[in-house]
């Protein structure tokens, strides 16, 4: 079983009890805005945590994809989604998402998962890189993939699940070379 704790976070692989509290946070019109992809029935969210919990059997360090659940450490609270998985529409790349619940965003919740569930990987896989596409309008993941240490490195159009026509997106990497070089800088 994965589980990576932060100062205040838990992350952690989602389970059927999750899916209530994960249909509720998916819908918000803030996710749908950015990841419209993500709508969805309660019934669609059932059946994606029961496929998501049979593919956590099957993650290796050659085939990484890793999608968790992030609850408060206090609370036990789901409130959030992080992954690392290949993104079909950049050449399948492993990309790192993630979302926040509405009543949670703007309290570094998002970078701090982030951080970790970066650490994780490359620490238990093969990976050389990770990616990130955000659209252009969304100014609060772009400072949270900046802040983990992603440099951006084109402007990409991109036709991604969910949407209705071609979208902008900034395309960033985070090499993991680059990433211990600054690890260890910072904790000098």
């Amino acid at each position: 079983m994965i589980r990576i704790e932060t100062e205040r976070l838990v992350i952690r692989e989602f389970s059927i009890s999750d899916a209530k509290d994960l249909n509720k946070i998916e819908n918000q019109s803030h996710i749908l805005k950015w990841m419209p992809d993500f709508e969805s029935t309660m019934n669609e969210t059932i059946t994606w945590i029961n496929w998501r919990m049979g593919q956590y059997l099957k993650y290796s360090k050659e085939n990484p994809t890793l999608i968790l659940g992030i609850t408060l450490k206090k609370t036990n609270k789901l409130i959030g989604f992080i992954g690392i998985d290949s993104k079909e529409e950049v050449n399948n790349e492993t990309e790192v998402a993630y979302f926040i619940d509405n009543k949670h965003i703007n309290r570094g919740y998002a970078t701090e998962a982030s951080q970790a569930i970066i650490n994780w990987i490359f620490k238990n896989s093969d990976i050389e890189f990770l990616m990130a596409i955000i659209q252009i309008g969304n100014q609060s993941s772009q400072r949270v993939i900046e802040k983990v240490g992603f440099e951006k490195l084109a402007t990409k159009t991109l036709f991604v699940l969910g949407e209705k026509e071609d979208r902008e997106f900034y395309y960033y990497r985070l090499y993991r070379d680059d990433y211990y070089c600054r690890s260890f800088e910072i904790n000098k």
